[in-house]
């Protein structure tokens, strides 16, 4: 499917490789490897013999039967379990002392609204699109998918790291590393087509209640992206790595610094004690509301033109429309 997409680079190659996943790397409903490996198996022909429209049927109704109708309580456990027996025991504790999710009704709906406002579209450069290969043949991107954490998880498509890791380990004609790098260089230069974009770029949004004293209730959104773009992006971070620490030196310890948190933390505590008797000094802590989704879409392009030019093609696809959300 990757080379399909590479070689022909249409809505349709797209989209049968968003149904993949979707519609045959299913979970199993039963328990037991074999179950599910016979499962994959019985979807897979169907998938070669082009029974699309079938598979659609069979994933349709999949989902209506594992929609659960059991108690919060109950969801938030089975959540946690899964993440236990995927090792994730970290993510496992979070789910337990969390507040949950947030009550599926009108409420949420507008405060979801709320905190994506929809702004007018950035003026994009006349040329955007490069025929060039950004990530070399010698990238190993093999070590980037091993950067992402364990069960990471998927966007609406259901496509997940742990399919292509699985992938990269089979015995196939063509390595999937040369197909995914190919396929990684048609997102980066933005030849990818417009309308892919508001696919890939989007997510599932979930809404976690987010509870404060003598506050009245609202939600904190968590968008979770599709792999592929998640995986373009962390490409092209690699490579400009060093070229990112050096612009930002000195002005943050959040990007391409290595112990970000931990030079800041006695850093600033050893300001403060050497400041502690003299009177003009103050410290100032600012938190940005809704930062992330109140930024200026054109301030970050003009920006990423002027600094980082090689990287204008990704970001002119990924935000030059309203991705779907």
């Amino acid at each position: 499917m990757l080379k399909e997409v590479t070689n022909k680079n249409t809505k349709e190659a797209w989209l049968k490789l968003f149904m993949l996943p979707k519609c045959v790397l299913l979970p199993s409903k039963r328990k037991g490897r074999h179950h599910k490996n016979s499962s994959i198996i019985s979807l897979c022909k169907l998938w070669l013999k082009g029974e699309f429209q079938a598979l659609w049927r069979h994933t349709a109704n999949f989902s209506a039967a594992n929609k659960s109708k059991s108690s919060k309580q109950f969801d938030v456990l089975n959540s946690a379990i899964a993440l236990a027996k995927e090792g994730s025991l970290g993510k496992a504790c979070k789910v337990l002392t969390s507040s949950g999710i947030a009550a599926d009704n009108e409420h949420t709906f507008q405060l979801l609204l709320d905190k994506h406002p929809h702004g007018p579209a950035p003026v994009l450069p006349a040329s955007e699109a490069t025929e060039n290969n950004i990530i070399p043949l010698d990238f190993d991107i093999q070590s980037v998918l091993r950067s992402f954490p364990k069960a990471s998880a998927c966007g609406p498509s259901g496509l997940r790291i742990q399919h292509l890791l699985d992938a990269s380990e089979v015995p196939l004609p063509t390595a999937i590393g040369a197909s995914l790098r190919e396929l990684v260089n048609l997102l980066a230069s933005g030849r990818a087509p417009v309308g892919v974009a508001k696919i890939l770029v989007g997510g599932s949004l979930i809404a976690l209640e987010k509870i404060k004293p003598d506050s009245p209730p609202d939600v904190r959104p968590i968008a979770v992206g599709e792999v592929l773009r998640r995986l373009t992006s962390k490409c092209l971070c690699r490579i400009i790595k060093a070229k990112t620490a050096e612009f930002f030196e000195g002005h943050q310890v959040g990007v391409a610094c290595t112990g970000g948190s931990e030079l800041i933390v006695p850093g600033l505590r050893d300001c403060i004690e050497s400041h502690w008797n003299d009177g003009d000094f103050v410290v100032l802590k600012i938190d940005f509301q809704n930062a992330f989704n109140m930024v200026s879409r054109q301030g970050l392009l003009d920006e990423c033109l002027l600094h980082f030019p090689e990287l204008m093609p990704w970001a002119s696809w990924c935000y030059g429309q309203h991705p779907k959300l």
